[in-house]
């Protein structure tokens, strides 16, 4: 439903190890939220100039289900003061004081707020309609988005049609949006949401996952030069790619989660090398099976769309993904990592790891925190009794009622997921894992 739709801002609780509603702003008069970008806090000075980027539903007829599939994104101004009330009391220590189990969004009532509006990039290029949009994590003044030709985009009527279109790449600064700094020529996409990812080491090059494929961009290329698209991936998943990722510590690798329930790796360099030779032989790009760069891959872990995959930011080593057909999975995938984990012997195993059943702990801080006034008992964690030696394992599986679509990390040990029924749930890193990470 468009007139529920609400933006949330929340904060952990280092001490009570929680997560607390900070803030609530309307996004009632627009459609639902298909991509949400928030920029980093290390970048703003104050919380004046918080900024975030959603990517929307906007319907082109009165009927949900039977119109066509049209995104806008909009550059909005978080408000400066947020103001939290407690319903009960108004004393910070009184809340201060809450446990985790005590601790309910009844207890804090939040005042909606109203974004600010700064840009709409639909209503710039006003015969384009903007699917994608990230900020530029090495310049926290520019954003990324993908753009299509309306008219083309109308004749898709469903959201799940592979029909192939084309789409082009354009990079702004917020501070002069009269016309984007740069721009790709058109590139073949599909009907799918695309997913732009910023090279976390490199700040010229970009990757944009669209249908089955991805493509890498070099920013240093002349505008709308044809050869800004310096390689291709193709066909890295059967049915479409839903996720991407980069490897934070380790360069040249790429996670990808994809509509056949399989999580890919991928080391790039491989394709580098050909996009060098090719280029020798006079040509501008490359394009090459996904089999050559393929390092490893994930099967099992779900059953349905992996809906989100995301690397731990500060430890290669753990990935989290999640899935439509409701799980969260916190995955070790040393093997692969800039820091491979060393085998243990018997002894440090017993030391570290008591415990034989695998997803269950005798550290009374790795709990999970629902965030949602229905709490239910079928939300559990699912034990995994596996070979805790082993490089590659899932370290523990959590369940949803509903699928979930969101996943990221607020710390180096802490991650949240979001499911379809508004469940936000806190997770904590098993200490065993902590320990073979930083021991």
């Amino acid at each position: 439903r468009s007139d529920s739709n609400s933006i949330y801002e929340m904060k952990y609780n280092d001490d009570l190890g929680d997560l607390m509603l900070d803030a609530s702003f309307t996004h009632s008069s627009l459609g639902e939220i298909y991509q949400l970008s928030v920029l980093s806090p290390n970048h703003y000075a104050d919380s004046s100039s918080k900024m975030i980027l959603t990517t929307h539903r906007r319907r082109s007829t009165s009927s949900y289900y039977t119109s066509t599939l049209l995104l806008d994104t909009v550059l909005w101004k978080m408000p400066s003061n947020t103001t939290t009330t407690n319903s009960t009391t108004n004393s910070e220590d009184a809340r201060d004081s809450l446990t985790t189990e005590q601790y309910d969004e009844d207890d804090i009532a939040i005042e909606t707020q109203v974004l600010e509006e700064l840009v709409n990039f639909s209503t710039i290029q006003s015969d384009k309609t903007v699917s994608a949009a990230c900020w530029n994590t090495h310049q926290d003044s520019q954003v990324l988005t993908t753009c299509t030709d309306k008219q083309q985009q109308q004749q898709q009527t469903t959201h799940t049609s592979t029909t192939n279109g084309e789409m082009m790449v354009q990079l702004w600064d917020v501070t002069n949006v009269h016309q984007p700094i740069w721009t790709t020529g058109r590139m073949p996409s599909s009907n799918n949401t695309p997913t732009i990812v910023c090279d976390p080491h490199d700040p010229n090059r970009i990757a944009i996952a669209t249908g089955c494929d991805v493509i890498w961009m070099d920013l240093r290329c002349a505008p709308t030069s044809s050869n800004t698209t310096t390689m291709t991936l193709k066909g890295c998943h059967r049915y479409g790619i839903t996720d991407l990722d980069a490897n934070p510590n380790r360069p040249f690798v790429y996670v990808t989660a994809g509509q056949d329930s399989l999580v890919k790796f991928y080391d790039i360099r491989q394709l580098l090398t050909k996009s060098t030779s090719s280029r020798d032989s006079s040509s501008t790009t490359t394009a090459t099976s996904c089999t050559s760069a393929l390092l490893k891959i994930i099967k099992g872990g779900h059953t349905h769309w992996v809906s989100s995959v995301r690397y731990n930011p500060y430890h290669d080593q753990l990935l989290v993904t999640s899935g439509t057909d409701s799980l969260v999975n916190l995955w070790r995938m040393s093997s692969i990592s800039s820091a491979p984990i060393l085998e243990m012997g018997e002894e440090d195993e017993e030391l570290i790891m008591p415990t034989t059943s695998f997803g269950t702990t005798n550290d009374e801080n790795d709990y999970y925190h629902h965030y949602n006034k229905n709490r239910s008992s079928h939300q559990q964690q699912v034990e995994m009794p596996v070979d805790t030696t082993a490089p590659d394992i899932n370290v523990q599986k959590y369940e949803h009622q509903e699928s979930v679509y969101g996943t990221t990390w607020i710390d180096p040990w802490c991650y949240v997921s979001l499911s379809y029924d508004g469940h936000v749930v806190l997770h904590h890193v098993p200490s065993k894992e902590k320990y073979k990470i930083l021991l």
